[in-house]
């Protein structure tokens, strides 16, 4: 069972998380059981596909646990799972619902140049359990929403990350030296902090070569 980073965490690119299900059995209008599953879903987003391709990531789903109370049925279940547009997203998860019960969903986008897709997904678990009546659809989305987006212009293609991650830069003084040393020296004397986690603002990733080649041209000019 893929679930990266681990259980309930995540990354800049992977996310795993537990969802409950609940599914009420009724006859003739009153409620005599229920069902609880139990789903483990792993996302692990493409966070650089070549220029010009479709984006393409995955996401695995793993039924591990099911809990029945009062009269209940065999239940089979078809997940349906979507995400805005221009994301598309197919789920394979049919059957019926046991431990051990895994299908996936694929996901493609294809973005234009600088498009930004900021997005969940929406998940439907339809289901029947004959003879009761239908069955409640269970319906949830991810807890996180992923951006995807073409912006780096000139840099790379398009890509997918959870921007609630803020990933960390640690420069070695033994593989870097002084460049090292001037960066932390930076960081504590400075007034804005730059990049000094839990002091100052997080660094970005200037994007736009006009702009990218007009910092390094400042950049020289102070080395010189």
């Amino acid at each position: 069972m893929v679930c990266a980073p681990a259980l309930n965490q995540f990354t800049r690119t992977q996310l795993c998380w537990l969802e409950t299900l609940t599914f009420i059995f009724f006859i003739n209008g009153r409620q005599v059981g229920h069902l609880e599953v139990f789903l483990v879903q792993s996302i692990q987003l493409n966070p650089a596909a070549k220029r010009r391709e479709v984006l393409r990531w995955t996401e695995h789903d793993t039924v591990v646990s099911t809990v029945a109370r009062g009269r209940t049925a065999p239940v089979l279940a078809t997940m349906k799972a979507s995400c805005d547009h221009p994301c598309r997203a197919v789920a394979h998860l049919h059957g019926i619902i046991r431990r051990g019960l895994t299908g996936r969903v694929d996901y493609t986008e294809q973005m234009r140049l600088d498009e930004v897709n900021q997005t969940p997904t929406q998940y439907e678990l339809l289901a029947v359990a004959p003879p009761f009546t239908p069955l409640n659809t269970a319906k949830w989305h991810s807890p996180l929403q992923y951006r995807c987006d073409n912006a780096l212009t000139g840099i790379k293609g398009p890509g997918c990350v959870f921007r609630e991650f803020t990933p960390t830069l640690t420069v070695s003084r033994r593989e870097f030296g002084a460049a090292a040393a001037l960066i932390q020296w930076a960081q504590v004397n400075m007034s804005a902090h730059w990049g000094w986690q839990g002091h100052g603002k997080p660094l970005k990733r200037l994007a736009g070569r006009a702009a990218i080649d007009a910092n390094r041209g400042v950049t020289s000019r102070l080395v010189l």
